[in-house]
C-alpha cells in the first residue's frame, strides 16, 4: 500500500425517550342548546336555535376525557452508528 491513504471514522449514539398520551375514547365534546339564540317571550327553543348557537360559537356545555380514558404509551431505546470510510490511491 504505496501512496497517500485518508481514513475517516465516527459514532454517534443517542438516547431516545417518548412520552405520548393516547385516548382510548374521545378528546371530549361541546353541546349547543337554543337557550343563547331563543327570543324572551318568543316560542320554544328548536333546532334552528341550536344550530344557530353552533354557528355563533356559543357553547352551552363541554367535557374534556383527556386522562380519564387515556393509556400512557412510553418507549426508549438507544440508537447507535459507527462509520468508517478509507480513500486510498
Amino acid at each position: 500500500m504505496k501512496g497517500n491513504h485518508t481514513i475517516k471514522f465516527g459514532g454517534d449514539i443517542e438516547k431516545i425517550d417518548n412520552n405520548n398520551w393516547e385516548l382510548s375514547t374521545n378528546g371530549g365534546s361541546f353541546s349547543f342548546a337554543g337557550g343563547p339564540t331563543t327570543l324572551n317571550g318568543g316560542p320554544s327553543t328548536n333546532q334552528y336555535n341550536n344550530y344557530s348557537t353552533f354557528l355563533l360559537g356559543y357553547t352551552t356545555g363541554a367535557t374534556n376525557n383527556f386522562l380519564q380514558g387515556g393509556a400512557r404509551q412510553t418507549s426508549r431505546m438507544w440508537a447507535d452508528s459507527f462509520i468508517y470510510a478509507t480513500n486510498g490511491r
